[in-house]
C-alpha cells in the first residue's frame, strides 16, 4: 500500500511562562506542523515544520495548558489530530474567540491494517479461500469472538501486496457521516483525494439522505486510473447497529464499481441482502467451521505459544476441546508455558480455567442485555437446545427466536440440523455459563434441571429424563416407561 501524503495540521498551543515570582503569563503561539503515517503502521509520528509564530497573548491562572488544533486540508490520506489535551479526539475545538471549522477530525489508528500477532500461524487454506472471493462483491468473515478475524484478513492483505484500504470500527461510526468520512479516508491511500472530494458531502450540515455521497464515492472509484483492484475491509462491523449506515453500505454493494471488493468481518451476519448476494454468485463466506484451526495448524499454534512441543494426544484433546478456537488454543499455550505437567492440565483443562473465563466473560457474556444473558444462563444446563425445551426450562415463551437471536449474534452456539431445530452451545461457552449461574444464582439450579427432566420425559427421553432428575436432586422421580406407563428411577 502507497504511503499517504502529508496532512498539514495548525492550530493554537497555550503555555506558561513564568514572568516573576507568584505571576505567570499564559501565551498562545500558533505552530504548524505535519503528520506523517505510513500504511500498516499503528502510529503516526509528527515533527515541528515551520518556526512557531505568536499571534495572541491573554493571562491565565496556574496550570492551564492544553493543546487545540485545527485540521488544514492540504492534501488527501489518513488524518491525526488532538483536542484539549487528549490524543486523537473525535472532533475539533474552536480556539477560544475564535470560528469552528465544523471539520471532522478522523482517528488515523483506525486506518492502519493491523500487525500481524506474534506467532501467527500460515494458513494458506483460508488465503485461497479469500483469494478466490476476490471475484465477487462482498467477502463476509463471520464468526464469535476469538476466531482470527482480524489477524487473518490483515496477514492475507499485508501477503497479497494489493491496494486495500482498511477501517477498524467502533460504536461511534453508527454516526453515517462519520462512517463514510473514515471510510473514505481508507481509500485515499489507493485512490488519493477521494477523500477530499467526498468530503463536503457529509457535512456540515449532516445530508437527509447519504446516498449522494456514497453515491460520489462509487463514481470516484469507477473514474480512477488503472486496472488494479481495490479491496475497503471493515473490521468489526458487528458493532454497526444504525440502519442508515446498513442501508448506505447495501446501496454501494448494488452498485459497486467493477474494480471494489467489500470485506467484512463481524461477530454476526450483518443486515445486508447476503441471501441476493448468494443467489447471484457475488457472496464469499468464512464461518466458524472454516476458521477453526485443524489438529496440525493447531500443534503450530500451541508450539508458539507454549514455547514447547506437546505429545500428540494432547494437540488433537485440545484441538477437540476447544473446537479449534483461536484464541482459546493461544490462551491454553501461554497457560502451559513453565508448566511441568502438560500432561496433567491438558486432562483438567475446560472453560472454567482464569484465562478462558476471563476472555469469554468480559469479550461475550458481559456485553449481552440482560434479557438475553438470563437466557444464556438459564439454558446452559442444557446440552442441546430447541425452542419448545427452552420454553420448559425457563418459564418464558419465545425461545425459538431467543435461540435464533442467539446465532445471529454469535454467541458459540452451533445449530445440530439444517432446519435450525436443535443447537448446542460450545463447550468452552457452556463451560462458562454454568460456572457463571452456579456462581450467581446457585439456587436455580435444582428448578432448572427438574423443568429440563419433565421435558424429556413427556417426550419419552427417558435417558435425559433421568440425568436431569438426578441433577436436580430428585433421585425417587418417576418416570415415563417407552409407550406411556410411569416407572419410579430403580424400576
Amino acid at each position: 500500500m502507497a504511503v499517504p501524503p502529508v496532512v498539514a495540521v495548525s492550530g493554537t498551543v497555550n503555555h506558561m511562562n513564568a514572568a516573576g515570582p507568584g505571576a505567570s503569563l499564559e501565551r498562545a503561539t500558533r505552530v504548524e506542523f505535519c503528520l506523517r503515517g505510513t500504511a500498516g503502521e499503528g502510529k503516526a509520528s509528527g515533527r515541528l515544520t515551520g518556526a512557531a509564530r505568536a499571534v495572541s497573548a491573554g493571562h491565565g491562572g496556574p496550570g492551564r495548558s492544553g493543546l487545540r488544533m485545527r485540521v488544514s486540508d492540504r492534501g488527501p490520506g489518513p488524518l491525526a489530530a488532538m483536542s484539549g489535551g487528549l490524543p486523537m479526539a473525535e472532533r475539533t475545538a474552536a480556539p477560544s474567540g475564535g470560528d469552528a471549522t465544523g471539520q471532522e477530525v478522523l482517528l488515523a489508528t483506525k486506518l492502519y491494517v493491523p500487525r500481524p500477532p506474534a506467532g501467527l500461524v500460515a494458513r494458506p487454506r483460508l488465503a485461497e479461500a479469500l483469494a478466490d472471493g476476490r471475484a465477487g462483491a462482498l467477502v463476509l468473515v463471520s464468526a464469535p469472538a476469538g476466531f482470527g478475524k482480524t489477524a487473518l484478513l490483515a496477514g492475507w492483505i499485508r501477503g497479497e501486496g494489493r491496494p486495500a484500504g482498511w477501517l477498524s470500527l467502533d460504536a461511534g461510526d453508527n454516526d453515517p457521516a462519520r462512517f463514510w468520512r473514515h471510510a473514505a479516508a481508507a481509500l485515499d491511500p489507493v485512490c488519493p483525494g477521494i477523500s477530499g472530494r467526498v468530503g463536503p458531502l457529509l457535512g456540515p450540515p449532516t445530508p437527509a439522505s447519504f446516498q449522494e455521497p456514497v453515491t460520489a464515492l462509487i463514481n470516484e472509484l469507477a473514474g480512477a486510473p488503472g486496472d488494479d483492484e481495490v479491496l475497503l475491509v471493515l473490521d468489526d462491523y458487528h458493532v454497526i447497529e444504525a440502519g442508515a449506515v446498513h442501508a448506505s453500505v447495501g446501496f454501494l454493494l448494488e452498485h459497486r464499481p467493477p474494480g471494489l471488493r467489500l470485506v467484512l468481518a463481524s461477530r454476526s451476519d450483518p443486515p445486508l441482502p447476503l441471501a441476493r448476494l448468494r443467489a447471484r454468485g457475488q457472496l464469499t463466506e468464512l464461518r466458524a467451521a472454516d476458521l477453526r484451526f485443524t489438529v496440525d495448524e493447531a500443534a503450530a499454534l500451541l508450539r508458539r505459544a507454549a514455547g514447547a512441543e506437546l505429545p500428540g494426544e494432547s494437540v488433537e484433546a485440545l484441538a477437540g476441546r476447544t473446537e479449534g478456537w483461536a484464541v482459546g488454543l493461544q490462551l491454553v499455550g501461554l497457560s502451559l508455558r513453565g508448566h511441568h505437567d502438560a500432561v496433567g492440565f491438558v486432562a483438567a483443562f475446560s472453560g472454567s480455567h482464569r484465562y478462558i473465563l476471563d476472555f469469554l466473560t468480559e469479550e461475550v457474556l458481559d456485553r449481552q442485555p440482560e434479557q438475553m444473558r438470563a437466557f444464556l444462563l438459564d439454558t446452559s444446563v442444557l446440552e442441546r437446545l430447541s425452542g419448545e425445551l427452552c420454553d420448559a426450562v425457563t418459564g418464558r415463551p419465545g425461545s425459538q427466536a431467543m435461540l435464533e437471536a442467539v446465532e445471529r449474534a454469535g454467541l458459540f452456539l452451533t445449530p445440530l440440523d439444517e432446519v435450525r431445530g436443535w443447537w448446542r452451545y460450545h463447550p468452552l461457552f457452556a463451560d462458562l455459563l454454568r460456572a457463571r449461574l452456579q456462581q450467581d444464582r446457585p439456587g436455580t439450579l435444582p428448578a432448572l434441571h427438574r423443568a429440563a427432566a419433565a421435558w424429556f420425559d413427556a417426550h419419552g427421553l427417558v435417558h435425559e429424563a433421568i440425568e436431569h432428575a438426578l441433577a436436580g436432586g430428585d433421585d425417587r422421580a418417576e418416570l415415563r416407561r417407552p409407550g406411556g406407563a410411569r416407572r419410579g428411577r430403580d424400576g
